[in-house]
């Protein structure tokens, strides 16, 4: 009982922090905001994201109304989907359920696919990204996700979505085969309790070994880069890059 109150208060203490540090930045010009030399906390700035990077007690943020644990920070080698000039942020929990390919199509091309339109919204419905405000939203570095086609040789090194084109500017993304490889085995867990669930597994963007497949992350911490069908249901559990010049 001790040791579950320790965790619960570490893991309040860290999404106090992240509070501090999120919202220091002015959207309105893009220029970051320094806390005073009075408070020590807010002087920690963006280093304290350093610590624990893609470990399995990393620094968990409050963005967007979610929790995010920091696997990635600007470019470094033992973080995940790691690029300079961002701290990369994974969700802690799966923050929506979809089909990869509801359109009955059974394609794994992630342009199209339902999961993108959960995550980004289209055609009017809200996606995962709408749950940002602007000012959040405008301290997102984003990407590009390259296309490709799935790494026989190397299946778990798989790094692409599926299709003809790239897909530029993209804010929020789920993570590729060779990212999750890379994630720490235990985060990628969402419920240790109940590994065996659908519910607790996730989706993927890159293709699996089938054209009407897509790689998923398993409840139990397993990436099944061969993939499962697209009509499946499991978890949407995007990543993000937020820019550390919009961080303190």
């Amino acid at each position: 009982m001790k040791q579950k109150l320790q965790k619960r208060m570490a893991r309040l203490l860290t999404a106090l922090l992240a509070i501090a540090v999120t919202v220091c930045f002015v959207p309105q010009t893009g220029a970051p905001v320094y806390a005073a030399s009075t408070d020590p906390a807010m002087n920690l700035g963006t280093e304290v994201l350093n610590q624990n990077v893609n470990t399995s007690s990393p620094e968990t943020l409050w963005y967007a109304d979610e929790t995010w644990h920091v696997i990635g920070y600007d470019g470094g080698e033992d973080g995940a989907a790691s690029v300079s000039g961002a701290v990369t942020l994974l969700s802690v929990e799966n923050l929506d359920q979809t089909q990869y390919d509801d359109s009955g199509n059974y394609s794994n091309v992630y342009a199209n696919s339902t999961l993108r339109k959960k995550i980004e919204g289209a055609d009017g419905a809200t996606g995962i990204i709408d749950r940002f405000s602007e000012s959040e939203q405008g301290a997102i570095k984003t990407r590009t996700l390259v296309h490709g086609s799935y790494n026989e040789d190397e299946p778990w090194n798989t790094d692409c979505i599926a299709g003809d084109a790239d897909l530029t500017n993209v804010a929020l993304w789920p993570l590729s085969t060779k990212e999750a490889n890379a994630v720490n085995e235990s985060l990628r867990i969402v419920d240790p309790e109940h590994t065996g669930w659908a519910t607790v597994s996730w989706w993927l963007r890159s293709p699996g070994d089938i054209d009407y497949s897509s790689a998923i992350v398993y409840g139990y911490g397993d990436v099944l880069y061969f993939g499962f069908i697209v009509r499946d249901t499991y978890g949407v559990r995007p990543a993000f890059y937020l820019n550390l010049e919009s961080v303190l």
